[in-house]
């Protein structure tokens, strides 16, 4: 016991124990009226404490992100009773405690928890709902066409997660093109999309959310360019009523890449990738060569060539070569070639060739014209076979021609047209077993003075077929033509 107030209405102590232990308490009593009896002759320190500062303390409850209200509790100093139980609700989340600090990094206090004193006399504590993000699992099944599922995946409250493809869950279709999830198995409800950042599908703890993959029919869009170079073959799957994607334009030498058409000739409309598919589709490569310019050179000749245009075409860039019009005296004309000493790529006069290394549009080509001061010793006969019962004999278009110098040759070689027809036109009753006839040339290009004679021998062979070549010696004083 102290006396806290003496008559002079001011006094003070030491607290010597509990929770204000070493505290001083000065009382200060001002105008006091009354009986000088009760002034500080029994009052204790507890009991000053009580009177001046209170017994109590305060908890408040905050919702911290939840919803609903709590009353505050009062709390009676030294003694020990439990807190309130949450009554605070948040949507996609358990309440999982009380805690000093909103973040949770204070004193955690459980629901109903005991608490002794946990404050002064007079003190207000703020407790915060402490939430834990409820856990849901989403389950992956196919609708329509496809197959495979149930795989899953677990999802976190207020988390966002991509939703997966259906190939990442075991999920396929072979007739179908994927088009989005849904949380109906016939398409009638909720739709995502595969790789959609998706959260809070469902708020439940432990809840369940199943997802069917949706599919459109699917048709195929090949594309060909049988003529490129590689050879170019592409399929696209694209779902009903999609467009196809352009690919990458194939390469071709020589040509450029016009498009890609459904029609057969080289004049066909392109295709418009803005068309919705509907069916399979069958494309095809279009293209145009590229023009170029052929340059004749005389290469130690003379005379003059014109140059020669080739003009863009659909198809082809085939040029058939001219003719040689130069003169070399005392020399024959054998041929073009790429290079001026004929080590170049060879070629006919007067013969169409598609591959000329075209690799660019307006390109010159030059050929030289080749000349040898050989005489022609031999050129190879041509003897022919035909079937008795009709005979229509299929004739060579060269001939091979032996040079002096040991050299061959290859010309391009024109028949007797009359006599050919001669022929055929003796049918079944005019032809006999092991009758021969004979066939003229009428030019062989590059030896405007040689001739040759095909020799044509009715047989049973039912086909007509070529038997064989037969050397035979020029003619006397046969000369090689020049130009």
């Amino acid at each position: 016991m102290s006396n806290l107030a003496d008559t002079a209405g001011m006094a003070s102590a030491q607290v010597t124990s509990g929770r204000w232990e070493g505290a001083t308490i000065v009382v200060l009593e001002i105008g006091y009226t009354g009986n000088h009896s009760d002034r500080g002759t029994t009052q204790s320190v507890s009991d000053a404490l009580k009177q001046y500062v209170g017994s109590t303390y305060t908890v408040k409850y905050h919702a911290n992100g939840g919803n609903g209200s709590m009353d505050d509790q009062k709390f009676d100093m030294d003694s020990t009773v439990p807190l309130y139980g949450n009554r605070f609700t948040r949507t996609g989340y358990q309440f999982s405690g009380w805690n000093t600090k909103k973040d949770g990094s204070g004193t955690q206090y459980s629901d109903y928890n005991p608490i002794y004193n946990i404050a002064n006399a007079g003190e207000v504590v703020d407790l915060y709902a402490q939430w834990t993000p409820n856990t849901y699992t989403v389950y992956f099944y196919s609708g329509g066409t496809g197959s495979g599922g149930g795989s899953s995946r677990s999802f976190t409250y207020d988390q966002a997660q991509n939703l997966p493809n259906p190939a990442d869950v075991g999920i396929s279709s072979i007739n179908g093109t994927f088009t989005s999830w849904n949380t109906e198995y016939d398409g009638s409800g909720t739709s995502y999309q595969a790789g959609q950042s998706v959260k809070n599908l469902t708020a439940d703890e432990y809840g369940s959310i199943y997802l069917y993959a949706q599919w459109k029919t699917t048709h195929t869009v090949h594309f060909r360019a049988y003529n490129a170079t590689p050879e170019y073959f592409e399929d696209q799957r694209v779902a009903d009523g999609d467009s196809a994607t352009k690919p990458t334009d194939p390469v071709r030498p020589g040509f450029v890449f016009r498009g890609w058409t459904t029609g057969n000739s080289d004049d066909s409309s392109l295709y418009d990738f803005s068309t919705p598919v509907t069916e399979d589709v069958w494309l095809y490569a279009l293209w145009d060569s590229y023009p170029y310019t052929i340059h004749y050179d005389a290469n130690g000749g003379t005379g003059t060539m014109p140059d020669q245009n080739v003009a863009s075409d659909p198809s082809v860039n085939t040029a058939t070569l001219k003719s040689n019009e130069f003169n070399y005296n005392g020399r024959v004309f054998t041929g073009w070639n790429t290079k001026r000493d004929g080590t170049g790529t060879a070629y006919k006069e007067n013969t169409s060739y598609a591959k000329l290394n075209i690799t660019a549009a307006n390109q010159i080509i030059t050929l030289y014209a080749q000349w040898t001061t050989a005489k022609v010793k031999t050129i190879d006969a041509v003897t022919v076979k035909c079937a008795y019962s009709a005979c229509y004999p299929v004739l060579p278009n060269e001939v091979k021609i032996h040079l002096s110098d040991g050299s061959t040759v290859v010309e391009n070689v024109d028949w007797n047209k009359d006599q050919l027809d001669a022929i055929i036109d003796k049918g079944q009753s005019g032809l006999h077993l092991g009758d021969v006839f004979y066939i003229d040339s009428t030019s062989i290009v590059g030896f405007l003075n040689q001739r040759i004679r095909a020799k044509i021998v009715a047989s049973d062979t039912i086909a007509p077929s070529l038997q064989g070549l037969d050397t035979v010696a020029a003619r006397t004083n046969d000369t090689p033509g020049s130009k």
